[in-house]
């Protein structure tokens, strides 16, 4: 939905059984859960989801939304070596 819809999606009160956060510290269930789309040019090119013991503030969602263009920039650029390599890669047997 959330890659459908190309909208950051918020949800507040997570049930007990959706998520458990396990650290050094013991385990928790969160209790939010953001969910935001990676787009760059109008594409999707993945989804984080960030889980909460508390609410999420305005000013942290605007910034998870702020850098999300930048990951997504990030994930276009590892692709795009990808690609490169392959075809590099491709190429050379080619030639051999």
């Amino acid at each position: 939905m959330c890659c459908l819809e190309k909208e950051i999606i918020y949800i507040k009160n997570l049930p007990q059984s959706y998520l458990e956060i396990t650290s050094g510290l013991g385990d928790e269930n969160p209790k939010n859960l953001i969910i935001v789309p990676l787009i760059l040019n109008g594409e999707v090119f993945g989804v984080i989801e960030i889980a909460s013991f508390k609410l999420f503030k305005k000013w942290e969602i605007e910034f998870v939304k702020k850098i999300s263009e930048d990951l997504a920039s990030s994930v276009l650029g590892v692709k795009s070596h990808q690609r490169t390599e392959i075809k590099n890669y491709k190429h050379h047997k080619k030639c051999l």
